[in-house]
């Protein structure tokens, strides 16, 4: 009779995980090592994270279950990954893991606490209409990724990864965030053998502590490795008002970028995350501080094409073989400091505009400004900070 009674127990409980996928459910399908992850159309939030041997587990924390399970869903390794979501207000999060791996010796340690996710082959990610959130956090992807975004107000943030083909990444009409940039990984140091990592809670660094003797010498130390792609990156934004920030990033190829109406925000290389000290002191040793780079280098031609809005651009330590600026009607700002390109060429649309490129050190080879009808306004362009081999400057008249 027990064991009846235990039955039905589970049965009641087993309804009431079917009624809660009416607020989502994810199905995960494998051929071959190459992962299909598809939504409903509820509200579903997907977290991938990596494993010690270099696979992934696939895993929720809203209620959202994995092929109607409350269980995470491991996978040894991956080829391609695929990630469909339908509409509704989806977040799809790929995470590294922490790995209590100690360094013998001082400074830098050659491997970090944190290791990338491993995907093989192709990451894509396509997301439905709704407000939808894509985050990539140290990943080491062997050939491309594409992000789709609908309709809808939706970000995509792209940390510390390394992309070893060309990335695309699409928008529709909203008020859409993408960020390419770096933040910090955790590096433990230490100098001799120490016990193994005890869990516990401490500076936010992670679940896990060392709990050296004292004559041990460790700290923790923070590293921005910043994001790094081996082919070319394309940028394609829809109506509204969008935002692009990179910081810390290296693209091989080329990076061209495209926006809809609206007003647009758009930051290359300006306000990094910057770390002080560079790591922390557990207990009581000299700790080194890491400033990371804030350079945005390009090694193909770096394009941007704003639509009509009054748009905000800002360049700091910009590196590209050519810089090409179009910006459509409205009241656009655009302000450049530390640029170096062979050929900067700028032109403004309708509107009362303003360039300024007095934020010094630019070293450019030609630099070409064309100013579109309206009251523009070209600061700096003759002073010492601007350091160029030709200028030549146009005003539309009448």
């Amino acid at each position: 009779m027990r064991g009846k009674s235990c039955r039905s127990r589970t049965f009641r409980f087993e309804t009431l995980e079917r009624r809660a996928l009416l607020a989502g459910d994810v199905t995960v399908t494998v051929t071959n090592h190459n992962v299909l992850i598809q939504s409903d159309n509820q509200d579903d939030t997907v977290v991938i994270q990596g494993t010690n041997n270099g696979g992934i587990e696939i895993t929720s924390y809203d209620g959202t279950t994995i092929n109607g399970q409350n269980v995470p869903f491991d996978i040894p390794s991956v080829n391609n990954l695929t990630i469909k979501m339908g509409d509704g207000n989806d977040h799809v999060a790929l995470a590294s893991p922490i790995v209590p791996t100690f360094i013998i010796g001082g400074g830098i340690p050659s491997q970090p606490l944190q290791q990338p996710i491993d995907i093989q082959g192709n990451l894509s990610i396509s997301m439905g209409k709704g407000t939808d959130s894509v985050d990539v956090d140290y990943a080491d992807i062997s050939w491309g990724m594409t992000v789709g975004l609908g309709s809808g107000n939706s970000s995509v943030n792209v940390y510390n990864t390394t992309v070893n083909k060309n990335v695309d990444i699409r928008g529709g009409n909203g008020n859409d965030s993408i960020n390419l940039s770096g933040t910090p990984v955790i590096y433990y140091t230490r100098v001799s053998p120490m016990p193994l990592a005890t869990p516990a809670s401490i500076i936010g660094l992670g679940p896990f502590q060392p709990t050296p003797p004292s004559n041990i010498v460790t700290h923790v130390q923070m590293v921005s490795l910043g994001t790094i792609i081996h082919g070319s990156v394309s940028i394609a934004l829809g109506n509204g008002g969008d935002s692009i920030g990179l910081s810390q990033l290296r693209v091989d190829g080329s990076l061209m970028m495209t926006t809809g109406q609206g007003r647009d925000v758009i930051s290359l290389g300006v306000a990094p995350t910057v770390f002080t000290p560079g790591s922390v002191n557990l207990i009581g040793t000299p700790a080194t501080t890491t400033t990371p780079s804030t350079n945005v280098t390009i090694g193909g031609v770096l394009s941007l094409y704003t639509g009509n809005g009054g748009d905000d651009i800002s360049m700091d330590s910009v590196q590209a073989k050519g810089i090409v600026l179009v910006t459509g009607q409205g009241a656009d700002t655009v302000s450049v400091a530390n640029a170096t390109a062979d050929v900067f060429f700028a032109s403004l649309g309708g509107g009362d505009d303003s360039l300024d490129v007095g934020g010094g050190g630019d070293n450019i080879g030609s630099f070409l400004a064309f100013g579109g009808a309206g009251n523009d306004t070209f600061l700096n362009a003759t002073s010492n900070s601007f350091k160029h081999k030709s200028l030549f400057l146009f005003e539309e008249l009448g």
